[in-house]
């Protein structure tokens, strides 16, 4: 009964198009992509100059603020580490993530960061709870997070070396946009619509495949260059989505 279609994405829209056409249903769709921008608490007070957050310079932060106040917080901020935000499920592709820092241990003299999941425990999920039960979170090197609150998200993004969206599919990505909004790089997959919201300001891997998710992880950590250069690029934070 509907007369058209909103989508968040051109692949969500190509998806949609093929399903009506096998339907034979010849309706319009347009594609109205999300925003990408900082977590409502991290948006700029009166004070702050346009185009800036409380949340986009990590010395600014103090451990007065609420995201750094937790104790699991404070913890994570000892060491470098790579955030990945989202629902662990077997979509997000957790468990090759989790292989990849166990072949990034292996590497000789790589000054490895901690690998961080900020999200619940979903679906499908047996092979990754195995692993981190049968090595000890790899040896204290996975850590889980699953009920971050607001602020303690915000300061995860905003300390963390990058992040990493390895799915298989998203309609959009949501994690991409904030994570550049909070001026930081990624490692993302080259599939569905991920592309369309990391543009040129992140490093593309393919998903189903370790090997690439570990090259693109390995040189994000080993060239600080290439990392500073993609959070330089004047797009990040507040770039508009490709349409």
């Amino acid at each position: 009964y509907s007369t058209s279609y909103l989508t968040v994405s051109r692949s969500t829209a190509r998806d949609l198009s093929e399903f009506l056409a096998r339907h034979d249903i010849v309706r319009p769709v347009h594609v109205t992509p999300l925003a990408q921008a900082a977590l409502p608490r991290a948006l700029p007070s009166a004070a702050e100059p346009p185009g800036r957050s409380p949340h986009t310079n990590a010395a600014r932060l103090t451990m007065s603020d609420p995201g750094v106040a937790s104790q699991r917080t404070r913890a994570l901020l000892s060491h470098p580490y790579v955030l990945c935000v989202g629902t662990l499920e077997i979509r997000k592709n957790v468990w090759k993530i989790a292989h990849v820092w166990e072949r990034l241990r292996s590497v000789e003299g790589l000054a490895l960061p901690k690998l961080v999941f900020a999200g619940k425990r979903g679906w499908m999920i047996d092979d990754f709870e195995h692993m981190i039960a049968a090595t000890g979170h790899l040896s204290g090197w996975i850590e889980i997070i699953e009920d971050a609150s607001d602020e303690e998200l915000a300061a995860l993004y905003t300390h963390s070396l990058f992040t990493i969206t390895a799915s298989f599919y998203e309609g959009w990505g949501l994690p991409i946009g904030e994570s550049l909004a909070y001026g930081k790089t990624a490692v993302v997959s080259n599939t569905s619509s991920m592309p369309e919201v990391g543009g040129n300001l992140v490093t593309y891997c393919d998903p189903y495949s370790i090997d690439s998710i570990f090259e693109a992880c390995r040189r994000l950590i080993e060239d600080e260059a290439h990392r500073a250069a993609l959070e330089a690029h004047p797009d990040v934070r507040g770039r508009k989505p490709v349409v």
